[in-house]
């Protein structure tokens, strides 16, 4: 997954910003193998009949973050929701590309604790379709 300045992107997840984001974030298209099968967020296989709009996003939060409980909600309710990026500074995006990414409908799974070399942070994945990038 590509690498981000958190200092440059805003995450939302259904409009509401995630706060306290941590390095390793991202939102990647997931494009179906040759056959058309992807993985599901339960580690099951499917199929994928639009191939271009599959998405995966990594959302690392600093543990201590406010917006834990709203993803921990969110991942155990299995609610579909939007997840994307917003450059905060539109004069950046030649840097990047583009000024918001994401995917309009995507599960996401409960956290996985990661340390590294900044506070241990919370690692939330979601996959799901509706790929855009602007």
């Amino acid at each position: 997954m590509p690498n981000y300045r958190k200092d440059d992107f805003a995450m939302l997840v259904d409009g509401v910003e995630i706060l306290d984001l941590a390095e390793g974030f991202g939102i990647t298209p997931k494009f179906a193998d040759k056959d058309g099968y992807v993985e599901t967020t339960q580690g099951e296989v499917g199929f994928n009949i639009a191939k271009s709009t599959a998405a995966e996003a990594a959302i690392s939060i600093k543990q201590v973050s406010p917006s834990k409980a709203y993803l921990d909600g969110i991942a155990l309710e299995r609610r579909e929701v939007s997840v994307a990026m917003q450059l905060k500074d539109p004069d950046r995006r030649p840097v990047y590309g583009f000024e918001r990414m994401g995917m309009m409908n995507a599960l996401i799974k409960p956290a996985e604790e990661k340390v590294g070399s900044e506070a241990a942070t919370l690692e939330y994945r979601a996959m799901g379709y509706n790929y855009f990038k602007n």
